[in-house]
């Protein structure tokens, strides 16, 4: 995501991501967050997003005649289903729906149940 750089007066110099004021001390400041609220910068969802860690549910896919779709499900979260008229479409927004059900998980306070681990099975018949 690109984030648009805000103006650098001569008294600032660019730390990082951030930028850091100093004072006549030469004493580092708190960064000014406040400056980059403008640009969609929110503390409290960044340091979430460090955070978090990277999942891999497994997801169950299947067409649907009825839909004329696919019907995308994630058996480890339930009730989290979605659905899209290409296999892509579906698999993106069962990523949304995944994200959002953690989301609203962790807002109420419950446990983020982990991913399983599932096996293929090969049977003859």
């Amino acid at each position: 995501m690109f984030f648009p750089q805000p103006q650098i007066n001569a008294d600032e110099r660019r730390y990082g991501n951030g930028v850091m004021r100093r004072n006549a001390n030469a004493q580092p400041l708190a960064p000014p967050i406040d400056r980059w609220r403008g640009f969609g910068y929110n503390p409290a969802t960044m340091s979430q997003a460090r955070e978090t860690t990277v999942r891999r549910y497994p997801v169950l896919l299947e067409y649907d005649t009825d839909y004329d779709g696919f019907v995308v499900e994630v058996p480890d979260l339930p009730g989290c289903v979605s659905q899209g008229k290409s296999e892509a479409e579906a698999l993106s927004n069962i990523r949304e729906a995944i994200e959002l059900y953690i989301e609203t998980l962790r807002e109420d306070g419950d446990p983020v149940p982990p991913p399983r681990t599932t096996r293929l099975v090969e049977v003859a018949g």
